[in-house]
């Protein structure tokens, strides 16, 4: 179990996995203090999180800087069906009306969840390019 200090303010006990998500969301700043139950000072969560990492691949967020916390950006799945139903639109003309809406709404709703996603998701282009062939 782990314990974090966000602007004076402790935390916890969070899971690994509850810190994770919180440095994946950009709640945590890479110098906001971090300690393991037992231990009595924190250190930054940089470090904690780098030496539990073992070192794999580094994304530095939007921000950032090289030291902070390990975060792994994925496509958004809304984007690719966006994508996959504006091509369908324009292959499948015939049928357009099908493809058409499905297009359009899932690409406004991928492009709000990444802007939300500050850096954690991908795919901002797909979802613009499935939204104009919708």
């Amino acid at each position: 179990m782990y314990y974090i200090t966000i602007n004076r303010v402790k935390q916890g006990p969070l899971s690994e996995s509850e810190v994770r998500a919180m440095i994946a969301r950009g709640q945590v700043q890479p110098t906001d203090l971090c300690w393991r139950e037992g231990e009595t000072e924190g250190r930054p969560i940089a470090d904690v999180f780098s030496e539990s990492s073992g070192g794999n691949q580094r994304v530095v967020p939007p921000g950032g800087d090289q030291n902070g916390p390990v975060c792994l950006p994925q496509n958004s799945g809304l984007a690719v069906a966006s994508l996959f139903f504006g091509i369908c639109t324009v292959v499948f003309f015939p049928l357009f009306f099908v493809f058409m809406i499905p297009a359009v709404i899932c690409g406004h709703v991928a492009q709000s969840r990444i802007k939300r996603a500050k850096g954690a998701l991908l795919g901002g282009g797909m979802a613009l390019a499935g939204m104009i062939m919708g």
